[in-house]
């Protein structure tokens, strides 16, 4: 599951233009979102502990909400919040590697 997850805000990012382009070019929230799925990655399929402190990196901030409320960027939204409830579910930032 977390690798199809990946890979479709990995999709809905390069079709909003987001690839390839560098760090200073992006909006925050973008910046975000590819930390996120970095830090997904560490633990998953690294199986690298995460600790508590990692965690802000992927919270759901309110005041990017409005950025989201463009008609194309709420799939984007969707799915970035599925990533974070599943990383919070599988209790990523608890400092303890996946199993």
């Amino acid at each position: 599951m977390i690798d199809k997850l990946i890979e479709q805000i990995e999709g809905e990012l390069a079709r909003l233009g987001y690839n390839g382009k560098s760090i200073n070019e992006l909006p925050d929230v973008i910046i975000r979102i590819e930390i996120t799925i970095r830090l997904a990655r560490l633990y998953y399929y690294e199986r690298h502990a995460l600790r508590e402190s990692d965690e802000h990196w992927c919270a759901d901030y309110s005041y990017y909400v409005h950025w989201f409320d463009r008609d194309e960027y709420q799939r984007l939204y969707n799915l970035y919040q599925k990533l974070i409830n599943k990383m919070k579910k599988d209790g990523c930032f608890s400092n303890k590697p996946i199993k």
